[in-house]
C-alpha cells in the first residue's frame, strides 16, 4: 500500500502501522525515510492479503518539530492487482507560457506520470519528445519546458502503477504556447477569506497535518489560536501571506507565511494568534518565473487589498456538515462519481464496498486532498451490474471530521448504487451558462454540468470555432458547478467565447458532434472603468436546522462575492462581533451555517460579501454592505422532537432590529 501526504515545510516521512488501533508509540511496525521533503510517499510492503491495517503518518522538520496525523485504516486486496490505472480526472493543460506548459490529470491508484508530445499529431510511439516522473502518485502534474513560442503542440499522457500494470494512455490533446514571455504577476481572482479558526493542539509547534490535508503553520508563536485563510489565482503560483498588528504596506508587515508549492487554490494557516488582538493582512502570489507582488496599488489585485480580523472566541470543534448529497453521478459499467456539499471547506473521503457496513468497516476507500465545500470523488474498477454500498465524509483543516467532533451528517448514512452494463460515452451536458461578473479587465464565466468534468474556456476578439481561439483558461478539477475567471482583458472590448467540459472517461468537446459540448459561441463586453462598488445585499433570511442548535443564514447580492457572517450574543458593529463564519466561494446566492448555538439566547448578526475586485464593507460607500443588524433566538420548545421527522425546515424573513418569532411546520406519519 502506498501512503501519501504533503507538508508545506520540509520534513522526513514516517508511517507507523499495525493490525489493531492504537496510539503513535504503540504500533508494531514502522517505515521511515530521512530525506527532508514536502511531498511524502511511503510504500508499505509484505502486507497480508485481505487484512485491515491501522496507521498514522508523521513528519519532523530540521528543528525537531514533529507533526502526527490522526489514525487511518486501510484494507489490502484479497487478490493481486492486475488492473491498469484509470483516469479520474481527464488530462488538462492548465497553464502555458511562451516556453512552458503544465498538464494535470488524476488516476484511481498511485502511478507514475509520463507525457509524450510533438509538433504534429501522432500516436504514443511516434512523438519526438518525452518527459515525466517515476513518483507513484494520484494527482499528476508535469511541466513541459523548452517549448517554442506561438507554436501548436500535440500530446498524450500515460500512467503505470507500481505492479507494472498499464500504461493507461490518454487520447491526444493539443495546445498552443503563448506568443510573448509572461511578465505579469498572477491575478488574485477570489478574495482572501478566513475560512476556519481553531485552537492549536498542545505540543504542535510548527504545523497541523492530516493525511489528505496539507497546511503550514509559521510566524510568531504568541497565542494558541490558528486562522486558515484561502484565495485563488489565475495561474499556478506560490502562497504568501504577510500580517501584523498594525495596518501597513506589503513590505512593512512584521510576520509572513510563504508556501512555495505552485497552486491555483491557496490555503495558509497562521498560528500564534492572540485572542482579542486585531491583525491586518494581505495575500500575494508569485509564479514560477518570479512575477509576483511588488506594490500596494496593483490592478491585478496582487498583493490583495488589506483586510483584518480579530478573534474573540475560537471554537471550531465540529466537523463540516454535509448540506447536500451524497448523490451518484455518471454511473456506467465500471465507474461512478459521488458528489456532496458541506458548509465549510474540507477534504473528500469515500468508503465503499460490496457489503453494507459502517464508517471504517468498508474494504475500499478513496481520499481527495483538495479543500472544498463542493466535493467530487470518482471511483473506477467496478464490476458491471453490481450493487455497491458507500459512505462519505469530510475533514476540515483542524482535523474535525469522522472520528473527531463528528456530527449526525458527517460521516453520511449508508447509500448504495448499481453499476450498469454500458460504458459512458456521453459528454457532460452544459447548462446555466452565464457571464456573472465583468470588470474593465476581467470576466467571470460560470456554468453547470450534469456530471463532474473539467472546466475549459476559449475566447478571442472575433468569431472562431473551438480549437482556434487565441486565448484559453482551463482547470482540471472535476466539478459540476464551474467557475472560470478570464483575466488580462482589454478595456471596453467585446469578446467571443465558447466553453466545454470533459468527464473522466474522456467524453468532451467534439467526441459527439451532435451534442452542444463545446457550447455555442457567446459574447460579453468589458467595462470602461474598474469596479469600485461593493456587492449590494438583499433578502436576508434564516433557516433553522433540525437539531435546534444551528441555523443557515442566507442572502442575495447583485454580483458574485464571498459569504461572511459576523455574530454575537450582544449587539455590535460589524468589526466587533465575537464570532464569524465564512465561505470563500463566489456566488450571488449566499448560505452560511452557524452551529453550536444556545437556546433562549439573543443572537445579533450582520452579513457581508466581498467581490473579486476586493470591494467590500470597508472599500465602498455602500450602506447595504454589511447589512443592518438582525437578531434571532432559538426556542427550545419549538425544537423538532427526536421522534418526528419534519417535512419542511423553518423559514423566517427578518425585519432589521426586530426579534424573530420562530414557527415550525411539521408533517409526519405513524404506524397506528
Amino acid at each position: 500500500a502506498a501512503i501519501s501526504w504533503a507538508t508545506n515545510e520540509t520534513g522526513n516521512s514516517e508511517v507507523r502501522y499495525g493490525t489493531s488501533s492504537t496510539s503513535w508509540d504503540n504500533y508494531a511496525l514502522t517505515t521511515k525515510k530521512d530525506a527532508l521533503v514536502k511531498t511524502h510517499s511511503i510504500l508499505l510492503v509484505n502486507l497480508s492479503q485481505g487484512k485491515k491495517y491501522y496507521f498514522r503518518v508523521a513528519s519532523t522538520d530540521s528543528s525537531g518539530n514533529r507533526i502526527i496525523s490522526n489514525e487511518y485504516v486501510l484494507t489490502t486486496l484479497i487478490d493481486p492487482d492486475t488492473t491498469a490505472p484509470e483516469f479520474t480526472s481527464w488530462p488538462t493543460v492548465t497553464d502555458t507560457t511562451d516556453k512552458t506548459a503544465i498538464i494535470e490529470w488524476s488516476t484511481n491508484e498511485e502511478s507514475d506520470s509520463q507525457v509524450r508530445y510533438g509538433l504534429a499529431a501522432g500516436t504514443w510511439e511516434s512523438y519526438n519528445f518525452e518527459t515525466g516522473s517515476s513518483n507513484m502518485i494520484l494527482n499528476h502534474r508535469i511541466t513541459m519546458t523548452n517549448l517554442k513560442a506561438d507554436t501548436p503542440y500535440f500530446l498524450r499522457v500515460a500512467s503505470k502503477d507500481s505492479q507494472g500494470n498499464g500504461p493507461l494512455i490518454s487520447n491526444e490533446i493539443s495546445f498552443t504556447t503563448d506568443q510573448t514571455p509572461d511578465e505579469e504577476e498572477p491575478e488574485i481572482t477570489s478574495p482572501p477569506t478566513v475560512i476556519n479558526i481553531f485552537e492549536t493542539d498542545e505540543g504542535i509547534q510548527s504545523g497541523v497535518i492530516n493525511v489528505g490535508i496539507a497546511a503550514t503553520v509559521l510566524g510568531a508563536e504568541e497565542g494558541n489560536i490558528s486562522v486558515v485563510i484561502s484565495w485563488k489565482t489565475d495561474e499556478q503560483s506560490n502562497s504568501e501571506l504577510r500580517y501584523g498588528k498594525t495596518s501597513t504596506t506589503w513590505d512593512q508587515y512584521s510576520d509572513a507565511v510563504v508556501d512555495d508549492a505552485l497552486v491555483k487554490t491557496h490555503t495558509v494557516i497562521l498560528s500564534g494568534i492572540v485572542e482579542s488582538q486585531r491583525y491586518y493582512f494581505r495575500a500575494g502570489s508569485t509564479d514560477a518565473l518570479g512575477n509576483g507582488p511588488s506594490s500596494d496599488l496593483d490592478e491585478r489585485n496582487n498583493p490583495f487589498k488589506e483586510q483584518s480580523f480579530r478573534i474573540e472566541k475560537p471554537s471550531d470543534k465540529e466537523a463540516p456538515r454535509i448540506l447536500n448529497g451524497p448523490d451518484i453521478k455518471a454511473v456506467d459499467k465500471g465507474s461512478a462519481v459521488i458528489v456532496w456539499e458541506t458548509n465549510e471547506s474540507g477534504n473528500s473521503m469515500l468508503q465503499y464496498g460490496l457489503s453494507n457496513a459502517q464508517w471504517g468497516g468498508f474494504d475500499r476507500s478513496k481520499v481527495s486532498t483538495d479543500m472544498n465545500t463542493r466535493h467530487s470523488i470518482a471511483i473506477s474498477g467496478l464490476s458491471p451490474t453490481t450493487q455497491y454500498y458507500f459512505m462519505v465524509g469530510s475533514m476540515d483543516a483542524t482535523g474535525n471530521g469522522p472520528g473527531k467532533n463528528e456530527n449526525a451528517t458527517n460521516p453520511s448514512t449508508v447509500h448504495s448504487f448499481w453499476t450498469t452494463d454500458l460504458v459512458d460515452e456521453t459528454p457532460p451536458e452544459l447548462t446555466n451558462i452565464e457571464v456573472s461578473y465583468v470588470t474593465d479587465t476581467t470576466a467571470l464565466v460560470q456554468w453547470d454540468t450534469d456530471e463532474p468534468g473539467n472546466s475549459m474556456v476559449q475566447y478571442d476578439l472575433g468569431n472562431q470555432v473551438w480549437g482556434q481561439y487565441e486565448y484559453s483558461a482551463n482547470d482540471s478539477e472535476m466539478v459540476t458547478s464551474h467557475s472560470m475567471t478570464l483575466t488580462g482583458l482589454q478595456i471596453d472590448t467585446t469578446y467571443h467565447f465558447r466553453l466545454a467540459s470533459t468527464d473522466a472517461r474522456g467524453n468532451g468537446p467534439g467526441t459527439q458532434p451532435d451534442l452542444p459540448n463545446p457550447s455555442e459561441e457567446l459574447t460579453f463586453m468589458t467595462a470602461r472603468e474598474p469596479d469600485e462598488n461593493a456587492p449590494q445585499i438583499s433578502d436576508v433570511s434564516i433557516i433553522v436546522q433540525e437539531d435546534g442548535q444551528s441555523v443557515v443564514v442566507g442572502w442575495l447580492t447583485d454580483e458574485p462575492g464571498n459569504s461572511l457572517v459576523g455574530y454575537d450574543q450582544k449587539s455590535g458593529e460589524w468589526s466587533n462581533y465575537a464570532y464569524s463564519e465564512n465561505n470563500p466561494e463566489l456566488t450571488r446566492e449566499h448560505s452560511v451555517t452557524l452551529t453550536n448555538l444556545e437556546t433562549n439566547v439573543d443572537y445579533y448578526y450582520r452579513v457581508s460579501s466581498m467581490d473579486a475586485s476586493g470591494n467590500s464593507y470597508d472599500t465602498s460607500a455602500n450602506d447595504q454592505n454589511p447589512s443592518t443588524e438582525f437578531t434571532f433566538q432559538l426556542d427550545p420548545d419549538a425544537a423538532v422532537d427526536d421522534q418526528i421527522t419534519p417535512a419542511a425546515s423553518v423559514f423566517l424573513q427578518e425585519e432589521p432590529g426586530a426579534e424573530c418569532f420562530i414557527g415550525i411546520l411539521i408533517d409526519w406519519a405513524n404506524s397506528q
